[in-house]
């Protein structure tokens, strides 16, 4: 029965023995491992006890005076076990294992790197996205996955501070992974002291940008297309007008009727003043901002050639300020200077009389753009609103600012000014 009990007693613990050992290699290093280690220190140490009680003291002469071991053995084995579980916490919730915990269950990179930039401990997150194993990255130094200056500048940049205070810094670089590959990262960095300034080390947080840089190109890449795409409506529409400005000129030309004609060639004015404007949206770089100053200058520009305008007797100036407007408020606030300054040409100058004509866009605060148009010549009849107008400049004048929502002003005392408010 003794002889049944020890073999018993040496396949147990030879079995626990393999076992132990398979976990104690296949594991990496870690709380596991050492728990393992405890372990199979205590069953080694009690298979060489079964081994000497057993198979061996029976054959010695002194075997009276040395007593059986095997009970001995599997009190190391209980010792050791009991010593992993008080050393490592093997079924306690302590301190250090939520630590391990919940480093494990972030999603988040941690890196926790001592004063001597090595990696002393990283979470499944950042072995995961760097491609290490964990043997592979603890105890190396910290610049294997950041670049030099990257680890230098985001370690100065707390300031030496504790991190109870609050010290924190965020940089956007990159995560040098094990395949070379380049990972755009923010990361978050904190100086670990004591309560004496004592440095421990560097607390890594970083977060994978891969998705977000991704999301970002296919953002900018979309916008280009639709930029292009843009570009091509204002160079198609200009074509389209220039063609219908060009038909017009042909129809006014051959048309005896003078007042058909001139209907024409102020048909043609308006259109062609379209067909500028979609011109400079073609030719900005950005749609969403127009230089709005040359936009207006060109404007101003063509209508003195198309009314023959003397500019030794009638000077004009143009003054836009900073100002952003969007495409459809540029076409609008482009018709109602066409329709204002060829008014003025047409009427507030009579018999070559000289002047001056002015043109001006300037921001109001609260998002509101003022545009004027003033002139020293013959002033707007008293008579004459807007909307009761008889010609059809004015009409659309009229039509564009309640499109706009904006409020006028007209001035009659020295020539006349017309000033628009409107928001943007």
């Amino acid at each position: 029965l003794l002889a049944l009990v020890g073999a018993y007693s040496a396949i147990v613990t030879l079995c626990g023995l393999c076992l132990c050992a398979r976990f104690f290699i296949r594991e990496a290093a870690g709380k596991k491992k050492r728990q393992a280690g405890l372990i199979l220190i205590g069953l080694i140490t009690t298979a060489i006890l079964i081994a000497l009680t057993e198979p061996v003291l029976p054959f010695v002469p002194i075997q009276r005076w040395i007593p059986r071991l095997t009970s001995l053995g599997f009190v190391v084995e209980c010792a050791a076990v009991a010593l992993a579980m008080w050393r490592h916490k093997l079924f306690a919730l302590s301190p250090t294992t939520a630590a391990e915990s919940i480093m494990d269950t972030l999603t988040d990179s941690v890196l926790l790197v001592d004063s001597s930039g090595r990696i002393v401990a990283a979470n499944a997150s950042a072995l995961g996205l760097l491609g290490y194993q964990e043997n592979e990255l603890v105890f190396r130094p910290v610049t294997r996955i950041l670049p030099d200056q990257v680890a230098s500048e985001a370690e100065d940049s707390n300031g030496r501070q504790p991190v109870g205070i609050g010290s924190t810094s965020q940089i956007e670089t990159v995560f040098l992974a094990k395949s070379g590959r380049e990972i755009p990262i923010s990361l978050t960095t904190s100086i670990v002291q004591d309560d004496e300034d004592v440095e421990y080390g560097v607390v890594y947080v970083a977060r994978d940008l891969t998705q977000r840089e991704q999301a970002k190109e296919q953002l900018e890449e979309s916008l280009r297309e639709k930029e292009v795409l843009l570009r091509e409506v204002h160079h198609r529409v200009r074509n389209n007008l220039q063609l219908i400005s060009s038909l017009l000129m042909l129809q006014s030309e051959e048309n005896p009727n003078e007042h058909t004609a001139t209907a024409l060639r102020l048909s043609r004015n308006r259109i062609q003043s379209m067909a500028m404007i979609h011109e400079t949206l073609y030719q900005s770089e950005y749609l969403a901002n127009i230089d709005l100053a040359d936009c207006m200058q060109n404007l101003v520009d063509h209508l003195t050639h198309s009314y023959d305008v003397d500019t030794d007797i009638i000077t004009t100036k143009v003054d836009v300020g900073q100002v952003s407007l969007s495409a459809d408020l540029v076409v609008q606030c482009g018709l109602i200077v066409n329709e204002l300054v060829s008014n003025a040409f047409k009427h507030a100058f009579p018999a070559g009389q000289a002047g001056k004509l002015s043109v001006a866009i300037h921001p109001d605060g609260n998002d509101n753009v003022v545009l004027t148009v003033s002139d020293n010549g013959v002033s707007l009849p008293p008579e004459v609103s807007l909307p009761r107008a008889d010609s059809l400049g004015l009409q659309l004048v009229h039509m564009l600012i309640q499109q706009l929502a904006a409020e006028i002003e007209i001035d009659r005392s020295r020539g006349t000014t017309f000033k628009i408010r409107f928001s943007t």
